[in-house]
């Protein structure tokens, strides 16, 4: 009797120190965020375009406008 009680008390503080992981209380870990293994070329492609066009549709807008005061009418032809 004296044996199993000894077995039965160190075999539930065996559980006891192993049972649990070392992160369980670890609250400030986000699920939804996105890790480095996660990002993929074709996910990222979106917004590489979206920087892009709108670098290029902003960037030049002084060349746009000289471009547009030098550039030939279409309700005209030269001749």
């Amino acid at each position: 009797m004296l044996k199993t009680k000894y077995i039965l008390i160190a075999s539930m503080a065996l559980m006891a120190i192993t049972g649990c992981k070392k992160d369980y209380l670890d609250i400030n870990k986000n699920p939804n965020q996105a890790t480095g293994a996660d990002i993929t070329p074709d996910l990222t492609i979106t917004a590489q375009m979206t920087s892009t066009a709108s670098r290029v549709s902003t960037g030049y807008a002084f060349l746009h406008r000289w471009m547009g005061y030098w550039s030939a009418s279409g309700s005209y032809a030269l001749g």
